[in-house]
């Protein structure tokens, strides 16, 4: 049988884990905090859905447009901001068109009003660069870009054709660039079995 101090110091422990439990509210004064903190916060964060879902819904208005809303508003200022672009593409095309008319079909050579051409075989290499080289010196540029078919009844255009040739378009460029008058050579020339012109 355990000593009489042992079994009063169980009794008191007993007693004591009994009477202090954490969660025990037998005036329900917790509970009532509880459910008013939560009803408050559930309709805080139901406000705040709430106006979220409305401002995803709105159109807003920009200050200083008058009412104007905001997708009309930017659409104006596209229109406004590419119409601007054209105008001035416009302009600028005029300009540069208006300065290739000014000085005339023929460039006066200092020697006086003669005629300095040269052809331009597309197949040759070194066309293009003898070209650029040369074209602030010439008045007519020569190219042999159209032949007679072999049938002689069509025009055979491949010479000049810019996705077989693309080098053409520089030519074109470069002619442009320095006022020169194009004029496409017609040959009817044909290449022979053995590599000579026939």
């Amino acid at each position: 049988m355990p000593p009489d101090g042992l079994r009063f110091y169980m009794i008191v422990r007993f007693s004591t884990m009994h009477d202090s439990a954490v969660f025990f509210d037998p005036s329900h004064r917790r509970w009532w905090w509880v459910k008013r903190i939560g009803t408050l916060l559930g309709l805080v964060s139901v406000l705040i859905v709430s106006a979220w879902l409305v401002s995803l819904f709105t159109v807003p208005l920009l200050p200083g447009f008058h009412g104007i809303p905001h997708r009309q508003a930017r659409a104006q200022y596209i229109l406004k901001r590419d119409r601007e672009r054209l105008l001035a593409s416009i302009a600028k095309d005029n300009k540069n068109r208006r300065a290739r008319e000014a000085k005339g079909p023929v460039r006066t050579i200092e020697a006086g009003n003669s005629i300095v051409a040269a052809f331009y075989a597309p197949w040759q290499e070194t066309g293009l660069h003898s070209l650029t080289a040369n074209a602030n010196r010439m008045t007519h540029l020569l190219p042999v870009w159209v032949h007679l078919s072999p049938d002689a009844r069509a025009l055979d255009l491949h010479d000049w054709d810019p996705i077989l040739t693309p080098h053409n378009l520089d030519v074109l460029k470069i002619a442009r660039a320095n006022n020169l008058n194009v004029m496409p050579v017609f040959s009817n020339a044909q290449v022979s079995p053995n590599g000579s012109g026939v």
